[in-house]
């Protein structure tokens, strides 16, 4: 795996450096994105705790009602922005299309996120896991963005040596997951991540970050917590580079049609 995924790394160091115009306003610099577009991200916005959706403006509690109710396999969430234009079309890019350098301009509003989010430092994690792609996405792709994203996040944040690539393993394919209802994700990822059992020692007793680029309902990502906090974890937090928002009210209402 690490023949595998050296490549990637060294191409993506090597684009980072590149000069090129910002994906945004066209100013002509040495990133995709501009730090001025970068620092333009909404990360005021109150989200919750426990999902990173949207709370309410007057919201007293930090975690929304149906977190609240229904409470989620991880522990908490940490969002750099929403999965809506420009940024959308960025991780679609980076995702489809191997524009591996754009990597470094989306994980950049997802460390300023995770620093705000523990200013003192003091709850960072043990290890830094990336969900995994299944052997025929890897084929199809030949990179897990995921884990670009996850390396250049714990590159730009001094903590390589707490990821961990090959701990967390998707077992079998799920197919494409998008278009699905919440239930028929839960039901078609179910038992689809397993733990490699000679890592199993390095995962107990462990706070874990999961690193992926979209959370859309969450069912990936709770389904791999639930297997590492099944192995041991003492608990799981999801780093995304982006949130897809709650549909409004009449979204919600056409989809249940």
């Amino acid at each position: 795996m690490l023949n595998l995924l050296a490549p990637a790394a060294k191409r993506l160091s090597a684009l980072c450096c590149m000069p090129s115009a910002c994906r945004l306003c066209g100013t002509w610099q040495s990133q995709s994105v501009c730090e001025g577009c970068v620092k333009g991200t909404t990360l005021s916005a109150r989200r919750c705790h426990r999902c990173g959706l949207h709370l309410k403006e007057d919201a007293i509690e930090s975690i929304c009602q149906s977190c609240e109710d229904y409470p989620p396999e991880m522990d908490a969430v940490v969002v750099g922005f929403d999965f809506v234009p420009p940024w959308s079309s960025m991780i679609g890019a980076l995702k489809f299309r191997s524009d591996v350098a754009l990597a470094r301009v989306l994980t950049a509003p997802l460390a300023q996120a995770i620093r705000q989010s523990d200013p003192t430092g003091r709850q960072m994690p043990d290890l830094i896991i990336p969900i995994p792609l299944s052997a025929s996405r890897w084929q199809e792709r030949g990179y897990n963005q995921a884990w670009l994203l996850a390396h250049q996040l714990a590159r730009e944040c001094g903590w390589l040596n707490r990821l961990h690539h090959g701990t967390l393993i998707r077992r079998q394919e799920t197919g494409r997951l998008m278009q699905m209802q919440r239930d028929q994700r839960e039901a078609r990822i179910r038992h689809a991540f397993a733990v490699q059992p000679e890592e199993i020692h390095r995962v107990q007793g462990q706070h874990v970050a999961l690193v992926d680029d979209v959370m859309t309902t969450g069912a990936t990502a709770n389904e791999a917590a639930r297997v590492l906090l099944q192995a041991g974890a003492a608990s799981v937090t999801g780093w995304f580079a982006a949130r897809t928002p709650a549909p409004k009210l009449g979204q919600r209402e056409r989809a249940a049609q």
